[in-house]
């Protein structure tokens, strides 16, 4: 997605030479952010998966982050429409990642728990169902 955004946006200002520099960058600043956010989500990940490998950790602690870390990528994925717009995804292959995130999901429910205690995550950011799962999804709620 990095690379054919820089080429788009190459393209973009390329078309609008005759144009000042301010207005250039009005005109494609939209394009330019796509970009920016690209870029960082890109360093972002590898960072992550950089560390999640040199931890001093355990091969299930780390297989768990890995699984949350590529969820986290399709989530991002699946929630920009720039993937289609620029053609970098298919819309079988967007098809496809919804897919993959709800294998993925299923697969990181066994440890959800452990998940929220780790990171620390106070009781005010869960929702209820989190606090008392088996309360929410009992007949009588049903």
């Amino acid at each position: 997605r990095e690379k054919r955004l820089l080429l788009h946006l190459d393209e973009e200002l390329a078309t609008r030479a005759a144009l000042s520099e301010f207005d250039r960058a009005n005109a494609t600043q939209m394009l330019a952010e796509e970009l920016a956010r690209a870029h960082t989500e890109r360093v972002i990940l590898e960072m992550f998966f950089d560390q999640v490998n040199k931890a001093e950790a355990s091969d299930e602690l780390r297989e768990v982050l890995r699984l949350c870390g590529r969820l986290y990528a399709l989530h991002r994925i699946a929630g920009q429409s720039v993937f289609l717009r620029y053609e970098c995804l298919s819309s079988a292959q967007a098809h496809k990642v919804q897919e993959e995130m709800m294998r993925l999901v299923a697969e990181v429910r066994d440890n959800s728990l452990a998940i929220v205690e780790g990171f620390d995550i106070p009781d005010c950011l869960l929702a209820p169902i989190a606090l008392d799962w088996l309360s929410h999804n009992s007949r009588a709620k049903l």
